[in-house]
């Protein structure tokens, strides 16, 4: 199906929005824009250090207008985590992970951290289904070590194995939230500590970063890893946004690279992983509708298939329902998820007759009584109007219904409404692509 140039805008922005490198570049809104902060993420893995020869076939990304989703699986369990109590130990942990799976590396680095509730925020993925990045962000607490409080971690892949590991101050990516503090000093302690341990510095070592109104780099060689630190304050010139980055990068031929770290077998007496890589509990509603943007304009299995990878849990069988002008079908599909801790028990998906496709989403809680779900609601609309810059409209029926409507971009609405009906009240949040089909609700 052919698609304006602001809606794919939109997807390209939907698929890159909570994870475009070690800060990404998710926006206040989803909305189209010039897409020049989006091509030119924060950080790219390019330094001085040249590249070891090696065959290295360049990743085909599917188009965005059809996404290729993947679905998670169980990782293997074949890593042993180790105490971590300074930066070098953190340090050595990411080291430890390179050469992992990304599923193996989620559960291997929450776990020796001792996260319990995270959420996995995964890049474009190639075509063999590993994205190029995955990001751990919106913990359950804080990692500080060494005075310096780490609150996101990142890994990128390369031949479908991690390549790079940071540790990341912030726990937003940096065009999403403004994050303030002293970059500069913690990059003078942490260097201190750095050369320390490995010596002087590489001599002229850079990175690619995005702009910042003061910035630095510093690399140092451990063995066949360059650990370094980047900081900057001011991105883009707004003075309460700041950056800094303890980075692990792995300077070997990845294809042939075995990780270090070990998870715990669950058959033997080590307790099996608690990481939240495939627990429904750590979704948010917001992360939920930014990806969910990416079903609009699939063919209805295909968007079905990507729901079920964003909720990381299986939809029942559909329930069907044409409208009386056959001008769109519903599928109602059963589902049984908690998003922000709320059990949701269905997902529709409205198909627009004439293009066959899907322009409409719908998450739907599970009945709940009046005041709770009136708490939820919100809560969740809360959570909007954080993420999207322009103001909703807003409606109150008290007992009957509550509507929030957000323009969250020109073709794009998203709107919460909370139906009052006792102890059989219901929450609803959809995206709706709105020149693409009828209204579905």
């Amino acid at each position: 199906m052919k698609r304006s140039t602001k809606f794919i805008t939109l997807l390209l922005i939907a698929s890159m929005a909570l994870s475009v490198c070690s800060c990404g570049a998710r926006r206040k809104g989803v909305e189209p824009v010039e897409l020049d902060e989006y091509d030119k993420p924060e950080h790219s893995v390019e330094t001085t250090i040249p590249e070891p020869t090696e065959t290295e076939p360049a990743p085909t990304e599917p188009d965005p207008t059809t996404p290729e989703p993947t679905t998670t699986t169980a990782p293997d369990t074949k890593y042993q985590p180790g105490e971590i109590k300074d930066t070098l130990d953190l340090i050595k942990l990411g080291e430890s992970a390179v050469g992992m799976g990304y599923e193996d590396a989620t559960t291997y680095l929450t776990q020796c951290l001792n996260i319990k509730e995270f959420t996995p925020v995964d890049g474009l993925f190639d075509s063999n289904n590993v994205p190029s990045e995955r990001f751990i962000r919106y913990w359950d607490k804080n990692i500080d070590i060494d005075g310096v409080t780490y609150k996101s971690i990142g890994m990128h892949m390369k031949s479908n194995k991690v390549c790079q590991v940071t540790f990341t101050m912030r726990a937003e990516p940096i065009l999403a939230k403004d994050e303030s503090f002293d970059s500069k000093k913690v990059n003078e302690d942490l260097s201190a500590i750095l050369t320390n341990a490995y010596g002087d510095p590489i001599p002229n070592y850079t990175e690619q970063w995005i702009d910042f109104n003061e910035k630095g780099v510093t690399g140092w060689n451990d063995g066949e890893y360059i650990v370094s630190v980047f900081w900057g304050q001011g991105c883009q010139g707004n003075k309460n946004n700041d950056q800094l980055v303890l980075e692990v990068n792995y300077n070997g031929n990845i294809n042939t690279k075995e990780p270090t770290g070990q998870i715990p077998d669950p058959t033997g007496t080590t307790p099996a992983p608690t990481g939240g890589t495939t627990s429904s509990t750590d979704l948010t509603s917001d992360y939920v509708y930014v990806m969910s943007l990416l079903t609009l304009g699939q063919k209805v299995d295909a968007a079905k298939t990507w729901v079920e990878s964003i909720l990381f849990s299986k939809l029942g069988d559909p329930v069907t329902e044409t409208s009386s002008d056959k001008s769109y079908t519903v599928y109602s599909y059963p589902c049984d998820v908690k998003i922000d801790g709320v059990k949701y028990d269905q997902v529709d998906l409205y198909v627009s007759t004439a293009k066959n496709t899907v322009y409409n989403v719908a998450f739907l809680t599970a009945k709940m009584e009046q005041d709770p779900a009136a708490d939820y609601y919100k809560g969740v609309t809360a959570r909007f109007k954080q993420l999207i810059s322009t103001a909703p409209d807003e409606t109150e029926d008290p007992g009957n219904k509550y509507v929030t409507h957000f323009k969250a971009a020109e073709n794009i609405d998203l709107s919460v409404t909370l139906t009052f009906n006792g102890n059989d009240s219901r929450l609803m949040f959809n995206v709706d692509h709105v020149k693409e089909g009828h209204h579905g609700n």
